[in-house]
């Protein structure tokens, strides 16, 4: 086959592909469409492989950037962190800098900020969501739930930034866009309740708890009627509410939250980083109750899933210094010290973020975001 007649078959199946492939229409969750992505996502990676063999690294290709501004933002919503960077690199590489392709642009960088901010590179991924804001400010409208959705993620990162008034704000207008949108019958409701969610996890962060209490729960059951109490995303609310409950002090509710968010990330997202981050929560439970074995064993479960997750230094850093504590309080100090020392030496490997190098339990926790602890 010619060159030309090569290039004429990439450019049908990539056109058929990107027709083909569903979209976040007006903002909405793709959680839906999951196992209709996953059974396209082969051939994206293949038509990616086939535009650099025919084109090159950096060629600008609009419909190539279409199709994995898509593809992308589906694999940040279902946490395949480990495995869409390069998708997001070739999606910037060719994607035009021009204005008909600038809200894609938009949403190739959200779908970086979010990688970022899974690997606590808190200022890189502030950075990519004022850029994102920016263009998306200018080219849609004020009530569009695109902007919502901004809006909210905006809001969490600058929360993990400790600006906590502009979070504040920036999560108030995601609620507004949000709840007009479900008022006017753009959505189903789940996109208020996700904003309710970051907007109760910035009362968290505040120490406003009543507040905070009040817009988890109401998110939650909003996610109850709309995607379920199995869903991908009432799992992560039970998170946030763990997390309420534990600064109430009310520790049997927030065990019983976490608890029941790992059971739904293993079984939504069973390989991701998130589910081993909800076993190291579950092991914190288990050394306060004594229970050291098993919080041993779940703690290794969790470094497992890590090795795997994208950047995992500071992860199996913070879960190697945890089994350190705990081996500690078992008597068995030899073992503790070659995990303290295996959890600092891993530290130091971390290059992309500043942190405290204290030897304490609040330094090793400060290698996740703190809404993830």
């Amino acid at each position: 086959m010619s060159t030309k007649s090569r290039i004429a078959t990439f450019s049908r199946a990539l056109s058929l592909l990107n027709r083909k492939f569903p979209r976040p229409v007006d903002g909405k969750l793709m959680s839906q469409d999951w196992n209709l992505c996953m059974n396209y996502l082969p051939h994206v990676m293949f038509i990616c492989r086939r535009s650099k063999e025919l084109f090159g690294e950096s060629r600008e290709n609009p419909e190539l950037a279409s199709l994995l501004s898509a593809c992308t933002w589906f694999m940040v919503e279902s946490e395949q962190f480990s495995k869409v960077e390069p998708l997001i690199m070739t999606a910037l590489a060719v994607c035009p800098d021009s204005e008909e392709t600038r809200l894609t642009l938009s949403k190739v960088l959200l779908s970086l900020a979010g990688v970022r901010f899974e690997c606590n590179r808190i200022a890189e991924s502030l950075g990519l969501c004022e850029r994102v804001l920016e263009i998306q400010e200018r080219e849609l409208d004020p009530l569009d739930p695109i902007l919502g959705n901004t809006l909210y993620s905006i809001g969490i990162v600058c929360m993990e930034a400790g600006r906590l008034e502009e979070s504040l704000q920036y999560n108030l207008r995601a609620v507004q866009i949000h709840e007009a949108g479900q008022k006017s019958g753009k959505h189903d409701g789940s996109l208020t309740a996700l904003a309710y969610l970051d907007l109760g996890l910035c009362y968290w962060k505040r120490g406003e708890l009543d507040s905070a209490s009040k817009y988890v729960e109401t998110g939650l059951a909003l996610f109850e009627k709309t995607s379920g109490k199995l869903s991908q995303k009432y799992g992560q609310g039970l998170s946030y509410l763990a997390l309420v409950r534990e600064a109430q002090d009310r520790l049997s509710d927030a065990r019983e939250a976490s608890q029941a968010s790992l059971e739904i990330c293993e079984a939504v997202t069973p390989g991701e980083s998130k589910t081993g981050l909800g076993l190291h929560k579950m092991a914190t439970f288990f050394h306060k109750e004594g229970n050291f074995e098993q919080a041993l064993d779940y703690l290794d479960r969790a470094i497992r899933l890590f090795k795997n997750s994208l950047e995992p230094a500071p992860k199996i850093a913070r879960s190697m210094f945890k089994m350190s504590q705990i081996l500690g309080d078992m008597g068995r100090d030899d073992e503790a010290d070659k995990k303290r020392a295996e959890a600092v030496r891993l530290r130091d490997e971390i290059k992309t973020f500043p942190y405290d190098k204290d030897l304490t339990a609040e330094a090793f926790d400060a290698l996740v975001p703190s809404f993830l602890r």
